[in-house]
């Protein structure tokens, strides 16, 4: 109900998610992600640290539980909670331009597009289990060419019938 300015990252965001408890803001960026604790009592912005310097394109939040869901474009795709638990990389997840996120925890089901590809084999839409951790790749990019960014994800979700939806421009 009262506007405020979080201030913090030093680059532009680019995506945003709320836990589902309404504690915590997260916000992505060319300079990482950052968790914001909505009340004084659960401490101060803070950044979600990898381990290394990295930018984030998209971040996802579960509808049942207070995990978030990173990709962090070269780096890979990370599941992070907000109480400070160290992050958890997904495995099978590889260092490419992940662009778009969508988590389901009750699925136990994970999904990452990727955006940008100079060879169409990695063109790819990544969905990681997290009981098995095992992770399937379903190509995007028929044949070759010239536009890397053809055939790239921009948003995805996990609907309730676990059906996963994409979208691209």
């Amino acid at each position: 109900p009262y506007p405020r300015v979080l201030e913090g990252h030093t680059q532009r965001p680019l995506d945003l998610a709320f836990t589902p408890d309404s504690r915590f803001l997260a916000s992505c960026g060319f300079d990482g992600a950052r968790l914001w604790p909505l009340s004084a009592e659960d401490g101060r912005q803070r950044l979600v640290p990898l381990g290394i310097d990295y930018w984030c394109h998209d971040i996802a939040s579960d509808a049942t539980s207070d995990t978030l869901l990173v990709a962090a474009a070269g780096t890979g795709a990370f599941l992070v909670w907000p109480d400070g638990a160290a992050p958890r990389k997904l495995e099978g997840i590889p260092p490419a331009i992940l662009f778009a996120s969508a988590l389901d925890t009750r699925a136990g089901l994970a999904a990452l597009g990727v955006n940008y590809a100079s060879e169409s084999k990695e063109m790819v839409i990544y969905v990681a289990d997290l009981r098995s951790g095992e992770t399937r790749s379903f190509p995007l990019r028929q044949g070759e060419t010239q536009n890397p960014f053809a055939d790239g994800v921009d948003t995805l979700a996990i609907a309730a019938d676990g059906s996963l939806l994409s979208g691209s421009y």
